[in-house]
């Protein structure tokens, strides 16, 4: 599975990727990371998220 690790974007450079790239799902594996801004950008821009559920 082909991955893309772009680096540190700005704010308008990370949704620009999220946009002009196909991307098929968000992954965020932090095990104490609540609801993460990363997830929130991507899924307003329409891409599937997955996360662990932490809290429990």
């Amino acid at each position: 599975m082909p991955t893309d690790s772009p680096g540190y974007q700005s704010q308008q450079e990370l949704i620009h990727t999220y946009l002009s790239k196909p991307v098929d799902v968000f992954l965020n594996v932090s095990y104490t990371e609540g609801t993460s801004v990363a997830m929130m950008e991507a899924v307003s821009c329409g891409i599937s998220s997955y996360c662990y559920i932490s809290g429990w």
